[in-house]
């Protein structure tokens, strides 16, 4: 594992090593503020033991005990619940008096009074500093909830309602019950909002009359004249939103598909150049003409078979081969397999032979090894190439593996502080 890691990081560039750095010295300081926030088993002290104020929570505290029975120490986790003092039952309902004067003001909300509540109501279940914790119960659930939800939204402007609020106070094993009366008043509304509930009040007026076949709604409101329109199906604009946006997905992944197959293909060529030009290079200085050495190329690649990997630059010399087999003029051929590779190199090779048949070039062989030579250089910084994006995309599983020794380092430590 470590000599892979080792391998993984001598591949990786200068900029990703300076990342991969950073992130390192990050873990590290995190590592160390850890550690030191981190609590180391000590004597339990004077200070450790104080009990919580009347009206608190109780304190726990983790303890690791060491017994010594002069024989051999044994040690074992345990913990030490500090409670709060109880409260007798006199300094309970002076606390629940206080409260119930308290409450009356607390649970206002946004109104200004509680013979005038408008909007929903602040019923707290405890007091800030207090022991207590308080239970709701209301008369009329559907007009006032034990949330303090308030629904009057259907309210004439004369309409109030009384509603009886119980609040059930309880620390310990003492309760008290203290009642409030509170008075539902209509919602308070802007005039935009009153006119929409006036104006649908008007209508559903209209419409009482269910007897009829057809309902008539009214024409006029107030002086203003009223116009109805069915509203129409939106999520039908959505579905063609999404078809449209669909369409358009399909499209551009096609074209993204295209446009890589054409990139793969391109690098694809360029890779294999070298090989091409030192097979004709090898078999023309083995006594074979260009035309002769382009045929053995081409039966070589047919008979590895349909299941071996396509290789572009075979396929376009298979099509160079049939072109010459059905009579194109062989010159004319190697100038198309030039422009149909559409890369630089092999528009040269290309012309390398066309120039030798039509004005007999000397050392044509000569000529392609050093196009060979110069090819395999090429071809080798393409591998040095390959290889730094190999250890780049390397990069995210080596961060995620460090996230995880992150996890089993941390947590151990966190869960102690947390104790």
């Amino acid at each position: 594992m470590l000599e892979w890691l080792k391998k993984c990081y001598g591949q990786l560039d200068k900029k990703t090593k300076k990342y991969l750095l950073v992130i390192c010295v990050a873990v590290f300081v995190m590592q160390i503020i850890s550690l030191a926030r981190a609590e180391v088993d000590r004597e339990l002290t004077k200070e450790d033991l104080r009990f919580p104020k009347q009206g608190q929570e109780s304190v726990v505290v983790p303890v690791d005990i060491h017994y010594d029975n002069g024989q051999q120490v044994n040690k074992f986790n345990t913990i030490i619940e500090l409670k709060a003092p109880e409260l007798g039952e006199e300094e309970v309902m002076q606390m629940f008096e206080s409260v119930s004067k308290e409450l009356p003001q607390i649970i206002l909300g946004a109104n200004s009074s509680l013979a005038e509540v408008h909007s929903n109501l602040n019923l707290i279940r405890e007091i800030e500093n207090s022991a207590v914790d308080i239970c709701w119960y209301s008369t009329n659930y559907e007009l006032v909830d034990s949330a303090g939800n308030v629904n009057n939204m259907d309210f004439e402007k004369d309409r109030v309602e009384d509603v009886i609020l119980f609040a059930l106070m309880s620390c310990g094993k003492y309760s008290r019950e203290c009642t409030f009366t509170v008075t539902v008043v209509c919602r308070e509304m802007s005039s935009q909002e009153a006119m929409i509930a006036n104006i649908n009040k008007y209508i559903d007026t209209s419409l009482a009359d269910s007897s009829q076949e057809y309902g008539v709604l009214p024409k006029e409101y107030e002086g203003g004249t009223l116009s109805y329109y069915k509203t129409g199906n939106k999520t039908d604009y959505v579905w063609v939103i999404l078809g449209v946006a669909a369409a358009a997905a399909v499209v551009l992944g096609d074209l993204q598909q295209k446009k890589q197959e054409i990139l793969n293909r391109r690098i694809q060529l360029s890779f294999d150049y070298s090989e091409v030009v030192s097979k004709v290079t090898l078999l023309m200085g083995a006594g074979m003409t260009i035309q002769r050495a382009w045929e053995r190329i081409v039966s070589d690649y047919k008979a590895r078979g349909e299941k071996a990997l396509k290789r572009y630059v075979y396929e376009e010399m298979t099509e160079s081969y049939n072109q010459m087999k059905a009579g194109i003029p062989e010159a004319e051929v190697y100038e198309q397999f030039g422009k149909r590779c559409e890369i630089k190199e092999y528009q040269k090779f290309s012309t390398l032979i066309v120039q030798n048949l039509k004005k007999g070039t000397k050392d044509l062989t000569a000529l392609l090894e050093l196009e060979t030579i110069e090819a395999f250089e090429k071809r080798k910084n393409m591998a040095r190439v390959k290889g730094e994006e190999a250890g780049t995309k390397l990069l995210v599983p080596m961060i995620m593996m460090l996230v995880v020794v992150m996890i089993i380092v941390m947590v151990p430590a966190l869960m102690t502080f947390e104790m």
